[in-house]
């Protein structure tokens, strides 16, 4: 029955085209808790109209209110071309046939249902091939051929004298488009991805016919995801055929033979940015309470990836939990199946280690992390920080960013670096030659890189901005912030400082996971106390950290340096490692050698000072004095002898299971 909208109660609201939502007008009195609900969808340049809860369809005629009346109007007919059916190109043994098998891991079964040919057409070639020209006479005669192969190439033949580049006759896929048994369109494909379709076709979804008097409707994003849920045994299912749009308007042509009736949708689409805007796109069109979002592996991209990588029962596994949209970014056992397996078998392993024996048996460190570090002014934490950076260099290949106000001249932070890199003092000596500093100098420009805004802009944006830049740029996977108290801090009206620091942590957090880096902040202790019986300081801890306790809280790892001069002593302390497989709280011993500024991993013992009394000093050192550097440019791994026979997973520790 068709219907007006003044007749249907609907107010337009001067809007004259587009898609207008309002509360049914046939299901609004039913259920007064819903009257208010917007589940009419009415279509202004079409007049379809639909409600997505009780069901309601139809036609809209007479207008009103400046709406054309296209329901009475006559609309000339468009004349589609269609193109000539070869059934003996299915199945034909092929090059593109054994890619859809081998490589694509499609039966033949389900390419012969679906029709999926192997013909012989013209196609244009690859961009890095041929010059722009006219089509040769000999081309031209090449498509008044008798063989079918011949037939289907003319079908398909840029006209003659056209300004094309030159095309050649292969063999390809055919995707064959059918609406109600009869072939409207074809899309061809090469097997290295060049793509051609049938010259006037109707654009219609690809297998469309298999929805049609279905419940469930599946959608991808292409043909080849469509064969492989048909493959595994999901056969209402059909391809956008806009490719990776948003434009859906593809669905008002069909939407009352072959959609309007359908109680679910199931979006089986990419996993990628334009996946994600088709994605949006049709849960607007279709309503978001009748879509269901696969959710795809981690590794997995589409349909086909993960039926490639992982079988016909992941890809039916991952269609049944399909999700409603607003569970997309909920996850399960289920969804993490694979990581959870490896968690289960062992096969995750340890971070990066540095090669500090005592330190190494403590922790270990990885990309997408937020390190903390703090101590009392003096005690070393940026030292120590820089012996980490080094080492990491050294034997990992991370190259690191610093933004570090207080090293300023940065030369002179260079030089703290070249020292510990060499083992001597950076000047002229008979080890540290013109040869040695050139290696050196080398190995800083590429991969030491200082951030220093001008004007004393010390916000944080620049600072990420810069870093990111560096990330994309130099393939730094390191920044360091030394100190947090030299950010500048821009307080939004209202907002407290702890909110601010809060608000900080998060976003180095975000940035360490999205960049894939590890983020070292080095933050200053408030005044710690003295104890009141012996007057000694006690060491900081991670909730003594200036300005709030989610420095602590918000720490992946949290690093205290604690620095006894009169035993020549540096205690290292971790407080706080988040997962068992980067480490556990202990502490660990170093010497710290003033020459060249490294820590040298040592114990702590009784020996006679000069008075002859008996006290606390370093014992047991395991000097680190050869250089790291040779002249010639080749870097050695950081490992004392003493050491190296201790820590044998330095040689390559990518290879070695959790220890702790």
């Amino acid at each position: 029955m068709k219907r007006d909208l003044k007749s249907l109660g609907i107010d337009t609201q001067g809007k004259t085209k587009g898609e207008l939502r309002a509360a049914c007008p046939f299901c609004k009195n039913k259920h007064e808790r819903h009257a208010r609900r917007k589940c009419f969808s009415v279509n202004l340049d079409n007049g379809t109209y639909y409600c997505h809860r009780c069901g309601a369809k139809g036609r809209l005629v007479g207008y009103g209110d400046g709406i054309a009346n296209t329901a009475d109007e006559t609309k000339p007919k468009t004349e589609w071309r269609e193109p000539t059916w070869h059934p003996e190109f299915v199945n034909a043994p092929s090059e593109a046939l054994n890619y859809l098998v081998e490589q694509r891991h499609l039966s033949t079964d389900t390419l012969m249902t679906l029709r999926v040919s192997e013909p012989w057409i013209d196609m244009p070639p690859r961009e890095e091939e041929g010059e722009l020209a006219p089509l040769s006479p000999t081309e031209s005669a090449t498509a008044n051929g008798e063989t079918p192969a011949i037939t289907a190439a003319a079908e398909n033949k840029p006209a003659n004298g056209e300004q094309k580049k030159k095309w050649k006759l292969e063999q390809v896929v055919a995707f064959n488009y059918f609406l109600d048994g009869t072939l409207t369109n074809i899309k061809y494909r090469t097997t290295d991805k060049r793509f051609k379709s049938f010259t006037g076709g109707r654009v219609i979804p690809y297998n469309i016919d298999s929805v049609k008097g279905k419940k469930v409707c599946a959608i991808t994003e292409g043909e080849i995801d469509a064969l492989t849920l048909h493959e595994c045994g999901i056969k209402s299912v059909v391809s956008v055929p806009t490719g990776g749009t948003a434009k859906v308007t593809w669905i008002d042509e069909f939407w009352d033979t072959h959609f309007a009736d359908k109680h679910l949708f199931i979006l089986a689409l990419d996993n990628d940015t334009v996946g994600h805007q088709l994605r949006d796109a049709l849960l607007k069109r279709l309503g978001s309470d009748k879509c269901r979002l696969v959710l795809w592996s981690n590794d997995c991209k589409d349909a086909n990836d993960q039926l490639c990588r992982h079988g016909r029962k992941s890809v039916v596994s991952r269609v049944e939990r399909a999700v409603h949209p607003l569970m997309e970014n909920v996850f399960t056992a289920y969804d993490l199946e694979s990581e959870l397996s490896d968690v289960f078998n062992g096969r995750i392993r340890h971070g990066k280690r540095v090669g500090l024996q005592g330190f190494d048996e403590l922790v270990s460190f990885e990309t997408g992390r937020l390190v903390i570090e703090s101590g009392r002014p003096g005690d070393g934490k940026s030292e120590f920080a820089d012996e980490l950076i080094v080492r990491l260099n050294l034997l990992h290949g991370w190259k690191t960013a610093y933004f570090s106000p207080e090293n300023v001249p940065i030369a002179l932070h260079l030089r703290k670096l070249a020292e510990k890199i060499t083992g001597y003092r950076f000047e002229p000596s008979q080890e540290m030659d013109s040869r040695m500093f050139d290696a050196v100098q080398h190995w800083l420009a590429n991969n030491i890189y200082h951030i220093l805004p001008r004007e004393d802009r010390y916000e944080l944006d620049t600072i990420l901005d810069t870093a990111q830049m560096l990330v994309q740029r130099k393939g730094i996977k390191v920044l360091v912030i030394d100190p947090f108290n030299r950010i500048e801090q821009r307080l939004s009206e209202g907002q407290t400082e702890l909110q601010y620091i809060s608000s900080m942590l998060n976003r180095l957090i975000r940035f360490a996971q999205q960049m894939d880096v590890m983020v070292l902040l080095v933050a200053h202790p408030r005044k710690v106390n003295r104890n009141s019986t012996d007057g000694r300081g006690r060491r900081v801890e991670m909730n003594d950290i200036n300005g709030s306790s989610d420095f602590g809280n918000k720490a992946d790892i949290c690093l205290i340096v604690d620095r006894n001069d009169e035993a020549g002593v540096t205690t290292v302390h971790v407080d706080k490692v988040r997962f068992k497989h980067l480490g556990k709280r202990g502490q660990c011993m170093f010497h710290y050698e003033v020459i060249n500024g490294r820590f040298n991993p040592c114990s702590l013992g009784r020996s006679m000072n000069h008075e002859g009394d008996m006290v606390m000093r370093y014992a047991d050192v395991q000097w680190q004095t050869q250089p790291w550097i040779l002249p010639d440019g080749t870097l050695l791994q950081p490992v004392s002898a003493t050491s190296a026979s201790a820590l044998p997973h330095l040689v390559d520790s990518a290879q070695q299971s959790i220890p702790f």
